[in-house]
């Protein structure tokens, strides 16, 4: 990836195992206390060590253990200010010895959707302002993930899988209050037109399907890389380090903090969902 040096990169695991170890590995690996612990006492010891700024990247399960450990890590972190000025409530010496998230990055997340856009997007909306999911529709490790987390609470006496946030690409959004829909009692940070600092926003070009036409967009990037075909495996669960278009727009993210709107090699497909310019493998001149 060419990234310059000062960037410094490290690298934190759950305890992991293999397929058939899945519950065990999401449950006392990913979520476990211990590993909690560990990731705070990691960061901490980052904050102790003079680090000021820390972008987090995380893969599959990798998304559940860091968010799962959110609560416990927000005091790490200054408040994000989209004024830009940097000050947050705290007093100036808590203030000076936190972090700035600058941006937080999700990969093909095994996390569940609708507990990312009903509260998890919030709560890491407080710390970060650069919020980006790279995901494929066609993942082949996510829908058994769905299946095996089989959620009787919001799917009645028989249930339903569990959708998961890295092949909820179309949902990153909440719905316009009064429009018969579950109200939504956050100060949600929502996406307005292509601009980096507007915040409310319904998304209603022209020719949009009526059923969506009360959307609000969460303010955050979508990268669609379904389309991917170099370097990739029969799953498409895990490219992020071959796959020489994604590797490039991770990096022009995470150095230069810009919006996918600001990126050149992106194109908005609608609402926060966007689409890479590089054509398919089977495009080629006659």
């Amino acid at each position: 990836g060419n990234f310059p040096h000062y960037l410094k990169p490290f690298v934190f695991s759950y305890p992991a195992g293999k397929v058939f170890a899945y519950f065990e590995v999401k449950a006392v690996g990913a979520k476990g206390e211990n590993t909690a612990t560990a990731l705070e006492d990691t960061l901490r010891g980052f904050q102790q060590a003079g680090c000021r700024r820390l972008h987090v990247v995380a893969h599959s399960l990798g998304a559940t253990c860091f968010l799962s450990a959110l609560p416990r890590l927000t005091t790490l972190f200054k408040p994000w200010n989209p004024a830009g000025t940097g000050l947050p409530h705290e007093s100036p010496p808590t203030w000076e010895r936190q972090m700035v998230l600058s941006s937080l990055t999700l990969l093909n997340p095994d996390y569940p959707v609708d507990d990312w856009t009903a509260n998890t997007f919030f709560d890491v909306r407080e710390r970060c302002g650069l919020v980006t999911m790279y995901a494929d529709r066609d993942d082949g490790a996510l829908p058994w993930s769905e299946r095996l987390q089989w959620d009787f609470h919001r799917g009645g006496l028989l249930g339903r899988p569990t959708p998961s946030l890295g092949r909820g690409l179309d949902d990153m959004w909440i719905p316009q209050p009064g429009t018969g829909t579950a109200s939504v009692t956050h100060n949600a940070p929502l996406l307005e037109g292509s601009g980096d600092r507007q915040w409310h926003y319904t998304f209603c070009a022209p020719g949009i399907e009526r059923h969506k036409l009360h959307r609000r967009y969460l303010d955050m990037d979508v990268v669609d890389t379904t389309w991917m075909e170099s370097n990739v495996h029969a799953v498409r669960h895990s490219y992020f380090n071959l796959n020489k278009d994604l590797i490039d727009d991770l990096r022009e993210l995470i150095v230069t903090g810009r919006r996918a709107n600001h990126r050149p090699r992106l194109q908005r497909r609608e609402g926060n969902v966007f689409v890479s310019f590089a054509a398919p493998s089977y495009v080629m001149n006659p």
